[in-house]
């Protein structure tokens, strides 16, 4: 069925046993389906790399709020017009849903670190090593850092967060080499790509050796000896 799409050809569109189209005379590919439970949706019809590829097809949206005949058109207009460049929007739709959807089980990194003390750490870990990574988890690393992506902290996350750690320079720089190891098994397990640790850009702060006097009762048993 062919007609100009406007309100009155919309709401003349009946449903059907099958779905039924509703092709524009004017805009050449742009479309009404009219579905047997009723729905009215707006879509393209566009064919990239000639006449011998396959027909697709592109949903704009329902027949309603936001989209009415003019907006739907204008739309149509637009990805018709990209589709002649090349670009195909039906791809970039999937595209953008594979993403969406992967970013939705990335781990934070909080999650990430719960299996890093259970993987990693705890096997192959000193006992107090363990408790001390927990520890600087717990205490400083999950409250600045733990709620974002993991694939997403970047060095300026990193930067920030140690030198948020200058008045205790040594915590900072242990805080520093237990994410550096946990970004390096995020790698490993895949979680994020090779040559991604943010930590690698991030410096030590210089730390002090810290002076012990004698006591004493340490210094007689030191010249009793």
């Amino acid at each position: 069925m062919r007609a100009k799409i406007t309100k009155r050809t919309v709401d003349e569109t009946s449903p059907g046993e099958k779905d039924t189209f509703l092709w524009d005379t004017e805009l050449k590919g742009f479309g009404l389906k009219a579905s047997p439970t009723g729905s009215k949706t707006y879509l393209v019809q566009y064919r990239l790399g000639g006449r011998q590829a396959r027909t697709q097809r592109y949903t704009i949206g329902k027949h309603g709020s936001p989209w009415t005949p003019d907006k739907a058109r204008a739309e149509a207009q637009r990805l018709l017009g990209r589709v002649a460049n090349d670009f195909d929007p039906a791809k970039e739709r999937r595209e953008r849903l594979a993403s969406h959807q992967a970013d939705s089980v990335a781990p934070t990194l909080a999650e990430f670190a719960i299996r890093y003390i259970d993987e990693y750490a705890t096997p192959y870990k000193k006992p107090r090593t363990v408790d001390e990574d927990e520890r600087n988890l717990r205490l400083h690393i999950n409250p600045a850092l733990g709620a974002l992506k993991l694939k997403d902290i970047s060095p300026a996350h990193i930067a920030k967060f140690h030198a948020a750690g200058r008045d205790r320079p040594i915590n900072a720089n242990r805080c520093r080499a237990l994410l550096s190891h946990l970004f390096k098994m995020a790698e490993v397990w895949g979680e994020r790509p090779p040559g991604s640790n943010p930590c690698r850009y991030i410096e030590k702060f210089s730390e002090r050796k810290r002076e012990r006097f004698l006591s004493a009762d340490e210094l007689a048993r030191w010249g009793a000896a």
